[in-house]
C-alpha cells in the first residue's frame, strides 16, 4: 500500500512519523514542502498524489491543512493535530476522514479538530497523546491503526471485495467494513476492535485506551 504523507511546518521528509509507516510495511511518499511557502507546498503535495496515486494521504499539522487543499479524488486522509484554521482554504473533511489529536496540544488546539469533524458526519476523531507531535508509541499506534481502517472503508466503497454481490465479505479481517454498516457504525465497530473507548457520540470522538487490538 502506498502512503503520501505531508510534514509540519518544522518537519521534514524522514521524520518520526513517516518513518514508522515505512517500517511497517508501506511504501511512504514524503516530499520535502517549504514551510514559507503554502501554496507552493499545496502544488508538490498534488503533483506527488498525481504521480505516485497513494491509498491514503497522511497529513501531520501544516501538511494536514496542505492535505485538505489537494484532489485526492476516493484516496483515504488520516489527519494528526490538522492546522487547519492557519493555512489554506478549505473547510471541511472528506467523508470517512481520520483525525487524530491531543487534547495537551497547545500549537494546534483540539477544539479545531472537533470543529472540523463536526464539518463531516462520516468523520471521526481520536483523541490521543499528550502533545502536538503525536510521535510517542501510542499515537503513532493509532495512525497505523487508522491508516488501515481508511484505507478498508475505501476498499469496500470501490466494490474491491473478492466475495460477490450476494455474499456477505467475510469477517475474519476486522478492518473489513460491513455491508449494512453506516460510516459511523464501522468506524465504531473498529473502534472496538482496537479497544478505542467511544467518548461523546454526538461527536463521534474515540479515546484509544489500549494499544493491543481485541
Amino acid at each position: 500500500m502506498k502512503i503520501l504523507f505531508l510534514h509540519g511546518k518544522e518537519s521534514g521528509p524522514g521524520g518520526t512519523k513517516p518513518t514508522y509507516l515505512a517500517e511497517h510495511g508501506f511504501t511512504v511518499i514524503n516530499p520535502a514542502l517549504p514551510k514559507d511557502d503554502f501554496d507552493a507546498s499545496v502544488l508538490i503535495a498534488q503533483a506527488a498524489f498525481d504521480e505516485h496515486t497513494p491509498d491514503v494521504v497522511v497529513g501531520s499539522s501544516r501538511g494536514g491543512a496542505v492535505a485538505m487543499n489537494i484532489n485526492i479524488g476516493d484516496a483515504g486522509m488520516v489527519l494528526l493535530a490538522p492546522a487547519w484554521k492557519k493555512w489554506g482554504n478549505a473547510k471541511t473533511v472528506r467523508p470517512q476522514t481520520r483525525v487524530i489529536h491531543s487534547r495537551q496540544d497547545d500549537i494546534v488546539l483540539f477544539a479545531s479538530s472537533e470543529e472540523l469533524v463536526a464539518s463531516n458526519p462520516a468523520s471521526v476523531l481520536v483523541e490521543i497523546g499528550t502533545d502536538h507531535r503525536l510521535s510517542t508509541p501510542e499515537p503513532l499506534a493509532a495512525m497505523l491503526d487508522a491508516v488501515h481502517a481508511v484505507s478498508a472503508l475505501r476498499t469496500e466503497a470501490r466494490g474491491t471485495s473478492s466475495a460477490s454481490e450476494t455474499q456477505e465479505p467475510p469477517h475474519q479481517n476486522k478492518f473489513w467494513p460491513r455491508r449494512e454498516e453506516t460510516a459511523f457504525q464501522a468506524h465504531q465497530r473498529l473502534a472496538e476492535a482496537f479497544s478505542w473507548e467511544v467518548i461523546e457520540p454526538e461527536t463521534r470522538r474515540f479515546h484509544k485506551s489500549s494499544l493491543n487490538p481485541a
